[in-house]
């Protein structure tokens, strides 16, 4: 939305003088799209080091590697993946010695350099790959082939075997062939932008977007299961399709529902991309068991039928997807499997109209089982979504269904597992924990909201979780830890309850930590942490770029910037790819945003408001709308409690109106839009007089 952007950003007064706005217009015009520098997706294929680690010269070749030096490290200047080739102008042997090889290591982070880090899953270590003997007297080039593919790294070390006086390798080049998103035939053109007023928000939204990019993969290429015994593979079938979305770039390279849960939304509102999820989701329906069990991990991992929320996580990855894209027929294709798969939870429900978990298998928190808080309302998000789903394809008897059982799964959820002394949600109705994932979930789908005050006290609950790196989560290793999954559940969870700039500190101190760290890639997010800033998961198996804790890339688009799908909205009939949209801003203590949704080639939403003293201005370009879109647009009133305001569409006056708020609901006033039409439309609300406090 380049017009309207560049009209909001040229002054807080929102006006522009004719001469800066054709100038900024033709910029424009020319592709320098303000935005583009926060964009970190390589603009080829074929790519190169940045520099040299650690090392007092700069990178230029030839570099020869003797006795006196041994070893050398590259650095990419961010995670990469792919095939890596090095190219020798030449070695030389030792007198009387035979002829020289080498060793390669790579590494995500540079506390692992010296013997590469790990990401086989097995008790072995990866360790390195060797050049062979070189040829003497020539140049020479080794590529990484097949299963040498490494899916994510920043630093790759070359090591001299056997550094003896005489023994020589010089290297002419090293380079890159980037593997990840195969689909894309442009790295670096989303379908949908984000920027604002915040430039480290910004990074963030463009690491997110970079993060889901990497863990986008090749069907083909995912890790071999089991393990090898030493080094590693990542030539196995992991999906149908040409490029599946899998948990992370370095390992576990799988398809994992969980995970999906946070990736899809972010995918679906950076990356404008559905392709990567729908085949992921495609193989999961292929290995559903006929009792209706979703797997816990897709193959070659297979693992079936051992996790109550995995489950659930496919079927709310099911909705994600029809939500975003309505496609109707697709959803029609799975319908069958995804009614055995509801049924398959609902059969768990016990006396207390909650479902107990059997199937315990989960991220890595702890207590999982029984009447468990995270697991009962994935459950309901499942059953409330389910049964708009339902009636998209007039299935009004399962609609019906659903929607009755959702409301009495809420009901129970609240009655038995609601703690009033601490405020939060217990982890089942005996436990003394209050968890972070189930918590934040409670609150993100709209369990703790139908109760007055209960959203804000989760989000003030979890916000007492912080610490100087994150928000711990008490389910993972006593609370010594910080997962980010839940973490990404949280920002949800925070703008869900109304706490837009609560979400927006959490993901500057957690996510700005991870991006910021110099002792990792500086451009995706981690699996999880410690306390301390330390890495977990033994250090250097860690994924550093794992599209679980890419979280906030989705929770902005849909909540700060505020465009998201609303099923509810779509035409009815076989409209495929007219989804329905809110275009419904959190400013959250920004000052203006711009960014565009694609929920489809055909199908573009994009927005820019802006939020001064005394007036919010949201300006709205629906061109490349699907014509038979429909949408509705909520202006944001919470700056404006106890005031007379005058709201305004396209300049004409629409309503004067003094703006109150009950507890848990945001006061907003709402329009009814239609995709198609070339004219920006503009929203405006402003203060009109004196304020009264406490209205």
């Amino acid at each position: 939305l380049k017009l309207q952007f560049l009209y909001l950003i040229g002054g807080h007064t929102m006006r522009l003088s004719a001469g800066v706005l054709l100038a900024a217009l033709g910029a424009a015009a020319h592709g320098a799209d303000p935005w583009d520098k926060y964009n970190l997706s390589p603009g080829s294929r074929t790519l190169h080091p940045v520099g040299l680690y650690n090392d007092s010269e700069a990178l230029a070749y030839p570099i020869e590697l003797n006795a006196t030096r041994p070893s050398v490290t590259f650095d990419f200047g961010k995670e990469v993946g792919g095939f890596t080739s090095v190219t020798f102008a030449a070695a030389a042997a030792a007198a009387g010695g035979d002829a020289p090889s080498v060793s390669y290591f790579w590494s995500e982070s540079s506390l692992f350099i010296g013997a590469g880090d790990r990401s086989n899953g097995g008790s072995g270590p990866d360790g390195a790959l060797g050049s062979g003997a070189l040829p003497v007297g020539r140049a020479s080039t080794w590529t990484a082939g097949g299963g040498e593919l490494r899916g994510g790294f920043r630093y790759f070390r070359v090591v001299l075997d056997a550094p003896t006086s005489g023994a020589a390798a010089v290297i002419g080049a090293v380079g890159l062939n980037f593997t990840a998103a195969p689909h894309m035939a442009d790295l670096r053109q989303y379908k949908a932008h984000f920027y604002s007023s915040d430039e480290l928000v910004n990074r963030i939204w463009y690491g997110c977007a970079y993060t889901i990019q990497m863990c986008s993969i090749a069907s083909q290429q995912g890790r071999q299961w089991p393990p090898p015994a030493r080094g590693w593979a990542n030539n196995a079938t992991c999906g149908s399709g040409g490029a599946v979305l899998v948990d992370g770039a370095k390992r576990d390279r799988t398809i994992w529902p969980g995970d999906m849960g946070v990736s899809t939304l972010t995918a679906f509102n950076t990356l404008g991309d559905t392709s990567a999820s729908q085949h992921s989701l495609e193989t999961l329906y292929a290995h559903q068991l006929p009792d209706g069990m979703m797997p816990y991990a897709g193959p070659p991992v297979s693992f079936e039928g051992n996790s109550d929320t995995y489950h659930l996580w496919a079927l709310g990855g099911t909705l994600n997807f029809f939500a975003h894209t309505n496609d109707r027929a697709w959803l029609s294709a799975y319908w069958g499997g995804f009614q055995r798969a509801v049924n398959a939870s609902l059969a768990k429900v016990g006396a207390r109209g909650l479902m107990v978990v059997t199937a315990t298998a989960d991220w890595q928190r702890s207590g999982q089982g029984g009447e468990n808080v995270a697991a009962n309302t994935l459950l309901y998000d499942v059953l409330r979504r389910g049964a708009a789903a339902a009636r998209a394809l007039e299935d009004a008897a399962t609609a019906a269904a659903y929607q009755s059982r959702a409301e009495s799964l809420a009901d129970a959820i609240n009655a038995h597992l609601w703690d009033a002394g601490t405020g939060a949600y217990r982890d089942n109705p005996t436990s003394g924990l209050r968890p972070q994932d189930g918590n934040a979930l409670a609150a993100w789908f709209g369990v703790a909201g139908r109760h007055p005050g209960r959203a804000a006290s989760v989000s003030a609950y979890l916000r007492g979780n912080w610490g100087a790196y994150g928000s711990a989560s008490p389910e993972w290793n006593g609370g010594r830890s910080i997962g980010t999954f839940p973490g990404s559940m949280e920002v949800y969870a925070h703008l869900a309850a109304g706490n837009g700039t609560r979400a927006l500190d959490l993901i500057r101190l957690q996510w700005g930590y991870m991006l910021n760290s110099p002792l990792s890639v500086g451009s995706t997010f981690w699996e999880g942490y410690n306390v301390d800033g330390s890495f977990n998961f033994q250090g250097d198996y860690m994924s550093h770029a794992h599209g679980w804790a890419a979280g906030p890339g989705g929770a902005l688009q849909q909540h700060v910037l505020g465009i998201r799908a609303e099923p509810s909205l779509a035409p009815p009939g076989a409209a495929g790819g007219a989804a329905g949209f809110v275009v419904a801003p959190q400013p959250s203590g920004l000052r203006w945003a711009d960014g565009s949704v694609a929920f489809a080639d055909d199908h573009v939403v994009a927005a820019a408001w802006h939020a001064a003293a005394g007036a919010f201005e949201l300006r709205l370009q629906l061109a490349k709308a699907h014509p038979l879109a429909r949408g509705r647009v909520e202006l944001p009133l919470d700056a404006f409690l106890g005031c007379a305001v005058v709201v305004t569409r396209d300049g004409a006056r629409v309503a004067s109106r003094r703006v109150g708020a009950a507890a848990d609901r945001r006061p907003r006033h709402v329009f009814d839009v239609r995709g198609g039409g070339q004219a920006v439309q503009v929203f405006r609300v402003a203060k009109r007089g004196a304020c009264s406090p406490g209205r």
